[in-house]
């Protein structure tokens, strides 16, 4: 077996040598976004490139067209450990990568490919397991989930995945999030014939908002309603008899998110009675888990990440508001979903200008130093077995 430091020397030579390969990766998924469960084109580039370096493909995976395992064993075919480094590459309707899932895409790739080069000196495997749909703005939102209750993640012992932001933060606890849909029913009528003509259903929307408003100092912080009026009529002379709204609802923990649920559901309906309308409630994507990041993985990550020079001032320990489906895969496997920065902290992700950023001078630069870290802590798994053990032992404990 070779010595650590020689294989990570090798792994920061061989990344250098691909940086190009993995920046055009970024590059043509930033030209070219799709939305979840819609990523044939991602999914085509990334396992064409895998399947060249000796990856075996499974795809569709989980019942989904575009999800993805590739799986490589290590010396003498081991298998044990097996480390899945995670990738998406889902888009945002009308915002291309605004979340950056091309960075993800990228640097998770790249990552793999030197993998298969370092591979033969390990005991161990590594899967890619590809995820599409992270993003809650497509009808049933949430790969990831889908591929928890369809068992892929069975026998992976820990889970890796770097996603970009304006800052860099190796510690992340995300909110579980539900995504609702409600829609009101009521009956048309001549708008100028007073409030006896028809049911409003738009009324019946604007209620709910004025209601959840009430709900801030109810919960304070700790559950977080946000949405949108998706329909409310089509012109000012008539009655819509159709709304809809779409909605989040987050909080730190699964009781505060079913408490947060039930209420934002209980003001929705009262609003409709209100008014003698009719509602219906329904599940828009899977909900989500707040994320549960393994503390062991995080300091060999951050080790490997400061050898990379992302370090000093820039790394900082924080709890994130945001939402995803990682959350599900860290309640069971260890798990960490660092972020690194992209850019500066006045640009927002979910933006035009944090998707033009992916494609930056200084996102080159976190591009290699977040997969050197990938790279480098999964030889540190494979080379050094108490750390995994203590991994699992804090992840059974926690």
């Amino acid at each position: 077996m070779m010595d650590v430091t020689l294989l990570k020397e090798r792994a920061s030579s061989l990344l250098g040598q691909i940086l190009p390969d993995m920046v055009a990766l970024l590059e043509r998924l930033y030209f070219c976004p799709e939305l979840g469960f819609k990523e044939y084109q991602a999914c085509s580039w990334i396992t064409e490139w895998l399947g060249r370096v000796g990856y075996r493909i499974e795809m569709p995976f989980c019942g989904l067209k575009t999800a993805f395992r590739a799986s490589l064993r290590g010396f003498r075919g081991s298998s044990f450990p097996a480390i899945a480094l995670l990738a998406e590459y889902d888009a945002l309707p009308g915002m291309g990568h605004g979340c950056g899932h091309n960075f993800i895409a990228a640097c998770t790739t790249g990552s793999a490919v030197v993998l298969a080069s370092i591979l033969p000196f390990l005991r161990g495997s590594v899967q890619v397991i590809g995820c599409p749909a992270e993003e809650g703005s497509v009808e049933g939102a949430g790969g990831k989930v889908i591929i928890i209750e369809e068992r892929g993640f069975k026998g992976v012992d820990a889970a890796l995945m770097v996603h970009p932001s304006n800052r860099t933060v190796i510690h992340c606890v995300t909110t579980g999030r539900v995504a609702l849909k409600i829609e009101f029913f009521g009956e048309p009528g001549y708008a100028s014939g007073g409030d006896s003509d028809g049911v409003n259903a738009l009324e019946a929307a604007i209620m709910t908002f004025n209601e959840w408003k009430a709900l801030r100092s109810e919960f304070e912080d700790a559950v977080r309603v946000h949405g949108v009026i998706t329909k409310g009529g089509e012109v000012p002379n008539i009655i819509p008899e159709f709304s809809e709204i779409r909605a989040y609802v987050r909080a730190r923990d699964a009781e505060l998110l079913r408490r947060g649920e039930q209420r934002v559901r209980e003001c929705a309906e009262n609003a409709a009675k209100s008014i003698g309308a009719t509602i219906r409630i329904s599940h828009t994507a899977r909900v989500y888990e707040g994320m549960k990041s393994n503390r062991v993985l995080e300091e060999v990550f951050e080790r490997n990440l400061n050898h990379a020079g992302m370090k000093g001032e820039e790394l900082s320990r924080r709890i994130g508001a945001g939402s995803t489906d990682m959350g599900n895969v860290s309640r069971v496997v260890p798990a960490i979903q660092p972020y690194v920065a992209i850019c500066e902290p006045s640009i927002s992700p979910h933006t035009r200008e944090f998707a033009r950023a992916t494609t930056s001078a200084r996102s080159r630069k976190a591009l290699f130093a977040s997969a050197y870290a990938l790279v480098a802590t999964v030889i540190d798994l494979m080379a050094f077995p108490h750390l995994l053990a203590q991994a699992k032992e804090e992840f059974l404990n926690s």
